[in-house]
Order: C-alpha cells, then sequence, then structure tokens
C-alpha cells in the first residue's frame, strides 16, 4: 500500500489498459476533486491509501491442480478515516485470460471479493472499524454498457453537463 501524499500528475501510461507498468499515484488524477471537495461528503485526498494486487503467482485451484496466474490487476484508492473507496483500475482474471489466452481463473476474481481485503487491510493500518464505508466512487469505467447506462443516470438526474470521466 503506498499511502498519500502522492503526485497525481498524468504520468504517461495511464490510458494503457494493460498495466505493464504500476503507477504509484492514482489513475484518476485530480478528476475527483470537486467531488472530494463537497463540504456534504468532504474526504481528505491527503489521507488516500493506494492499494495494488496484481494476479502473478501460481496457485493451486479447487481440484488441487497447479493454476498459473493471469496478470489479472486491481488498483483501488482507499480512504478509511473519510470512509470512502474509490474503484480505480482494475482488470479481472476473466478479462485478461480472455485478452491474453494466459492463466487460470481463481476463485476470488470478483472485484468485490479483492476490495473486501483491500479495504480491511486500510482499515486495520488506519484502526478504523471497516464498516465505516459512507462514500463508494467509480473512476475508469470501460465497459460500454456500464458506461452508457451511468451517462443515462446522469442524465435521467438532469444533470446539465457530464462529470470528467476518468
Amino acid at each position: 500500500m503506498d499511502w498519500a501524499p502522492f503526485g497525481t500528475e498524468d504520468i504517461g501510461d495511464s490510458s494503457d489498459d494493460n498495466f505493464d507498468q504500476f503507477e504509484v499515484s492514482p489513475g484518476f488524477g485530480n478528476t475527483l476533486d470537486n467531488a472530494f471537495a463537497d463540504p456534504r461528503y468532504p474526504v481528505d485526498p491527503m489521507e488516500h491509501v493506494l492499494s495494488t494486487y496484481k494476479h502473478e503467482k501460481r496457485f493451486y485451484l479447487r481440484n488441487k491442480q497447479v493454476g498459473d496466474p493471469t496478470n489479472a490487476n486491481y488498483r483501488n484508492v482507499l480512504n478509511p478515516k473519510s470512509g470512502a473507496i474509490i474503484f480505480d483500475k482494475n482488470f479481472s482474471p476473466r478479462y485478461e485470460q480472455s485478452e491474453t489466452g494466459l492463466g487460470s481463473i481463481p476463485e476470488l476474481e470478483q472485484l468485490s471479493d479483492i476490495i473486501y481485503f483491500q479495504w480491511l487491510e486500510a482499515c486495520q493500518e488506519e484502526r478504523v472499524h471497516p464498516s465505516k464505508i459512507k462514500l463508494i466512487y467509480r473512476a475508469h469505467v470501460t465497459y460500454k454498457p456500464t458506461f452508457d447506462i451511468v451517462m443515462e443516470a446522469f442524465r435521467q438526474a438532469n444533470y446539465q453537463s457530464e462529470p470528467p470521466t476518468a
């Protein structure tokens, strides 16, 4: 885990969805600053922690065979003191396998499986009870049907402009 402060500038590979190398700052940069400054739901970016899990080691499948890694990546920003989870850049084992044809799908493959452990770890380090989640943000929605649903929700809520896409 990497704790703030860290730079939020684009270091050049933030649009690279293959995660050839990990950045040490959130992929959403400063696009959520206005949301974090909302006085109703303040989030202190100086309390952020960047948590990165990469599926890069061999493991045992349920049938006792050895599974190969998929190089799936889960990178999220957690802020236990503000009660905020920011889903940043996440590519599941199933997605990576569909792209590369490599690796075995582990039982813990869903984003919800991984964020649970990332949140627990961050809360333990900050001595905050894990039930204190107040806010969840989602950056980098790349699945078009989901993106379209989000944009339609903004239109139906009469937003005059779409928020920046991180």
